[in-house]
């Protein structure tokens, strides 16, 4: 029986994309073994192959590694994703809770690949697609969507409902990229409190029209700041 040379290309095809996820299956067993900065024939040996074979599947490194934090970025947002989709549903301190654990576990269980991922986004030449930022970009939409959701709910101006949404993407981002290079100063639960006391207590506060347990009913008038007071020997900065 004559095989077509469509046929042809599509089994090549086909047989081509398994040896490449198998190159980013052995790429992410020699991160986690050996952290971030493995070199290309640390990987290439991981997977049993020279790197000439290597570089027949990818076009350089940085085509390999682009492949592996794509990989990487879409096994976070698979965890998150239930998460986010419980947020939208209704939001509460505890499911701002819960989709703040899922990504600091996540994290926290693959920190070698999580450093891996935020050591490329800083070589990220012309042309290359900027993996952590389109992720960066999904969950901010996500949750400027649900921002402006209940905003709008309320009755209050959903505006500030951008960049709030990616707002808190960066600060949650930030505050894990100082956990991890840290080497984990605090228990993931403890910072799980204190990021959902930060984003509930402010936002949170917002979407409910600016009152939080305990804060001054609506039309109080705002009680003036302190004076400053210095300690012996300063003066003004």
């Amino acid at each position: 029986m004559r095989v077509s040379p469509d046929a042809r290309r599509e089994r090549w095809r086909g047989h081509r994309e398994g040896r490449r996820e198998e190159m980013v299956d052995a790429a992410i067993r020699a991160i986690r073994a050996r952290g971030p900065g493995v070199p290309i024939g640390e990987v290439a040996a991981e997977a049993g192959v020279t790197k000439p074979v290597l570089y027949r599947l990818f076009a350089d490194r940085a085509d390999l590694y682009v492949a592996v934090g794509q990989r990487i970025a879409a096994d976070m947002m698979a965890k998150l994703t239930p998460a986010l989709s419980d947020l939208a549903l209704g939001e509460s301190e505890e499911r701002v809770a819960a989709l703040l654990e899922v990504y600091l576990a996540a994290i926290e269980e693959e920190p070698e690949l999580y450093r891996f991922v935020v050591q490329q986004q800083g070589h990220i030449g012309p042309g290359t697609p900027d993996v952590v930022g389109d992720s960066r970009a999904v969950v901010g939409n996500a949750l400027a969507r649900i921002i402006g959701d209940r905003a709008r709910a309320n009755g209050i101006d959903a505006g500030p409902a951008e960049p709030w949404g990616h707002g808190l993407v960066g600060l949650v981002q930030a505050t894990a990229d100082w956990w991890i290079r840290q080497g984990r100063p605090i228990s993931r639960a403890a910072l799980t409190g204190y990021l959902t006391r930060l984003i509930w207590h402010g936002i949170g506060g917002e979407l409910a029209g600016g009152r939080t347990a305990g804060a001054a009913p609506a039309g109080t008038p705002p009680v003036p700041p302190a004076p400053l007071r210095l300690l012996p020997g300063e003066g003004p900065v």
